[in-house]
């Protein structure tokens, strides 16, 4: 999988490309209820696909249906593999 973070025009952008297929995601900062997270932001394909991204206590948590539903060991998700690499997110 290839990744990478973009600045442009004071919008950042994660895109991720996995063989052919790019997608490319706006990152949005969100403000964390800090008895929760002490980071987060949300990642925008557009208006039908948005996930929210999360530094916890228990580690680094994302919304989309592979972590939350396909993840039983709670391994990462493409995004959460992509924002640790890029830095969004430290590595654990």
């Amino acid at each position: 999988m290839k990744r990478s973070a973009k600045l442009s025009d004071d919008r950042t952008t994660l895109t991720i490309t996995i063989g052919d297929l790019t997608t490319v995601y706006e990152v949005i900062d969100i403000m964390p209820d800090t008895s929760l997270a002490s980071h987060a932001f949300r990642l925008v394909k557009d208006a039908n696909t948005v996930h929210d991204v999360s530094l916890t206590e228990h580690g680094a948590e994302c919304t989309c249906g592979s972590f939350t539903f396909r993840n039983p060991e709670r391994k990462y998700c493409k995004h959460l593999r992509a924002s640790i690499a890029v830095g969004l997110l430290p590595k654990e």
